[in-house]
């Protein structure tokens, strides 16, 4: 069941509720519910690890190749009807976020990084929207990643294509952490923060 958006009263992170598990994309499509397509969301995450670091549009309005649900909204997350969890989220250069630390990425030294992301408001200055940032709070819990664009400047319609696990929210200044690029080559790093030696034999994904 999903953990309610309004019960958040302090930082969650993923490992809250996957101590002993390590993300991975075999495992976050075991979790796709068949009504929601899991076979476009194999072809989504794949088109996005193809595309790391790749600049372009967001092909708004069109569908990726073996995918079925349109996978952009006009701006910030987007949600496919009915489904359980965000596919996509943009990030737009000075958003109405961008006092927020929103798009700022941090290189871990890794070949990985993070990115913060605002929670998504009805409007400049108003309230936060449970429904979108409900999806996304979903995708932390399980473990399920999401398609990030990221725009470089105002005056570019090019975004740069990423794919990143959700990992943290912050309720105090309503930010997102994202851990990306999920590639084959970083894969293995979205492994369970626990020791193996705290594990007590328990199996992970």
């Amino acid at each position: 069941m999903p953990f309610p958006l309004a019960r958040i009263d302090g930082s969650i992170c993923v490992d809250d509720f996957l101590p002993y598990t390590n993300l991975s994309i075999e495992r976050a499509l075991r979790l796709i519910p068949l009504e929601d397509d899991p076979e476009s969301h194999r072809n989504l995450y794949a088109w996005f690890m193809n595309e790391t670091g790749n600049e372009g549009i967001r092909f708004h309005g069109s569908t990726l190749p073996g995918v079925k649900f349109k996978h952009v909204a006009q701006r910030g997350i987007h949600v496919p009807s009915r489904h359980r969890y965000a596919a996509t989220v943009t990030v737009a250069y000075n958003s109405l976020y961008s006092d927020n630390n929103d798009g700022a990425r941090v290189d871990l030294g890794d070949g990985t990084w993070i990115l913060y992301y605002s929670a998504h408001q009805n409007n400049s200055g108003g309230t936060t929207d449970m429904h979108w940032n409900q999806k996304l709070v979903n995708c932390l819990m399980d473990g399920v990643p999401v398609g990030v664009f990221l725009q470089q400047n105002s005056s570019s319609s090019s975004y740069l294509r990423f794919l990143a696990f959700v990992e943290e929210f912050n309720p105090e200044n309503e930010l997102f952490t994202l851990h990306g690029p999920v590639t084959p080559e970083t894969e293995h790093l979205f492994a369970s923060a626990t020791p193996q030696a705290e594990m007590g034999g328990v199996g992970n994904g």
